[in-house]
């Protein structure tokens, strides 16, 4: 009996299924273990044995070595883990019997080979011949080290297929305009589609490894429909290799008769998975052209973005990019910061770290905080020390500032653009602006009194950006702890220094300058010289 969880058992669970329907015996698997030292005796010898097609290595997944074996135009490919587990896959069932052979006999620290197991080719007609209703799941963007991991899933009934008799078998070729077609074509047809978005961030700060994570998205998605699941729906999962959370959860389902067919390559067999790949690959596209058009760097007299592929050579690229032009900025929460290729850049090109302060010509201190009050009745701004809290006149060429962050208030109060407009000696002109979409969400949600002067305020900046006396900088920051973005700025500010920040709430003004910030605090009354003070 193969242990709970093992690639045997999952293999298991998927013959005693295809075994059902009786497909012809099409694609292999097999599972081993081998011990590290091993590894690079093992390499080797496939090397010497075999015609190499591409070898590569994925951190996230820890997997040590991917290598794609061909032989006679056919293909296998042999997955080292960093477990000590050893994956092959391959549709020749020759080829892939002498890769097995061959890795047993140089691997003598190995454990016995696990049970050969075989998928099956599909027939899909036959699979509608015992069920109503396939659902199909696919996600998009797995190995991608920029934006989200996409999952989709379409529910087709059987009367539905026949619409899409003409689609291309491999779903990846498809452009843009053809995906978003097909898309259409099922909202015409009311046909139910469901899909989950996995961020990056959330795929960069969490403990679980990648897999884990996609089972976890899965189970979340599959529970979309058990309102609707009996004996007459099948679940067709394009495999990725899926671990026990997904695994239990089938197990589930099939105790309540609704079978389950994991494979891969189903996105080119499957209808309903090929249209569930659509749904991922459409709105990823979407998602990632958005994050493209915000993101691109003027270069060599052109502009780069971070274009597409996990080892893009465009990704690199656009990472050194970013971090010459923003070196205290953290990347953004789009790029998937523990993916390999971007530790790399990290390591070779770090963030720095920047101190803003000013001299305060009165007590001649050096200080990170200042007072900004605005006279409504005088339409005056002045700026005070905090410490002595004398006024003070900042001379814009000594106390330059190059980033600045406004919370919600201080857009509704809007000192930039009356410190542009006021000042003679404005300190933030030729300044970048960030502006965090949660800040313009939340804009959205306050009084409408309000929300008109920040609007406004908006407008106005977008003026002075056009005038060239201001940059803004558009941001997607997703703040990971359970709190709104105004009250969590300076979570953002920890994570990119040398920001200025703007605002009038006390608390993040006090614990942004706690962190280390640079603050702008907001006085609603001109403040109080004290005798002591000069």
């Amino acid at each position: 009996m193969p242990r709970k969880g093992s690639i045997a058992e999952v293999a298991e669970s998927y013959d005693a299924i295809s075994a059902a329907f009786s497909y012809p015996i099409n694609m292999s698997s097999a599972t081993f273990y081998y011990t590290l030292k091993d590894l690079d005796k093992i390499k080797e010898s496939v090397k010497n044995e075999f015609n190499i097609l591409s070898e590569t290595e994925d951190e996230t997944q820890n997997i040590l070595a991917r290598i794609s074996v061909i032989e006679n135009k056919n293909k296998s490919t042999i997955i080292f883990y960093g477990t000590g587990r050893c994956l092959l896959q391959g549709k020749d069932c020759e080829l892939f019997n002498s890769i097995n052979s061959l890795l047993t006999k140089v691997a003598t620290s190995a454990e016995p080979a696990s049970t050969l197991s075989h998928a099956r080719s599909i027939n899909e007609d036959e699979l509608y011949l015992k069920k109503e209703y396939i659902i199909g799941f696919d996600e998009a963007g797995k190995g991608e080290p920029f934006g989200p991991l996409v999952f989709g899933s379409v529910l087709l009934p059987k009367s539905k297929v026949h619409i899409f008799e003409e689609i291309k078998p491999n779903i990846k070729t498809l452009s843009f305009k053809e995906l978003n077609y097909y898309a259409n074509i099922l909202k015409q047809n009311g046909i139910r589609i469901e899909y989950l978005i996995l961020s990056a961030i959330k795929i960069s700060t969490s403990s679980f490894n990648l897999n884990r994570l996609m089972d976890l998205a899965y189970v979340r998605l599959i529970r979309k429909y058990s309102g609707v699941m009996n004996k007459d729906y099948l679940l067709a999962i394009d495999n990725y290799g899926i671990s026990n959370e997904l695994k239990d959860h089938l197990d589930k389902l099939e105790r309540r008769g609704i079978a389950n067919l994991c494979q891969a390559a189903l996105d080119s067999e499957i209808t309903a998975t090929k249209l569930a790949s659509i749904v991922a690959r459409q709105i990823r596209i979407s998602r990632v052209r958005e994050l493209e058009e915000q993101n691109r760097f003027p270069l060599n007299g052109g502009f780069i973005s971070f274009g597409k592929g996990a080892n893009n050579s465009q990704a690199i690229d656009w990472l050194k990019a970013f971090r010459e032009r923003y070196p205290t900025f953290e990347f953004p929460d789009f790029v998937r910061k523990n993916w390999a290729n971007v530790k790399q850049v990290e390591q070779s090109f770090p963030k720095k770290f920047a101190t803003l302060s000013v001299s305060c010509p009165s007590c001649k201190q050096n200080i990170s905080k200042i007072l900004a009050y605005y006279n409504k009745n005088e339409n005056k701004l002045s700026y005070y020390c905090a410490s002595c809290v004398n006024e003070i006149l900042l001379n814009p060429k000594e106390a330059a500032f190059d980033y600045l962050l406004c919370d919600t208030n201080a857009y509704v109060i809007g000192i930039v653009s009356k410190d542009l407009s006021l000042s003679p000696t404005p300190i933030f002109e030729n300044s970048c602006l960030v502006i965090p979409t949660k800040i313009i969400d939340e804009i959205d949600t306050i009084a409408l009194s309000k929300k008109r002067g920040a609007l406004k305020e908006l407008e106005r900046l977008k003026e002075l950006e056009q005038n060239g006396r201001i940059k803004l900088l558009h941001r997607e920051y997703e703040i990971t702890r359970p709190f709104d973005a105004d009250k969590k700025l300076y979570d953002l500010i920890a994570r990119n220094n040398g920001l200025a920040l703007i605002s009038a709430d006390q608390t993040v003004a006090d614990c942004s300058h706690a962190r280390g910030a640079f603050v702008f605090k907001i006085i609603h009354y001109p403040p109080r010289v004290s005798k002591t003070n000069p």
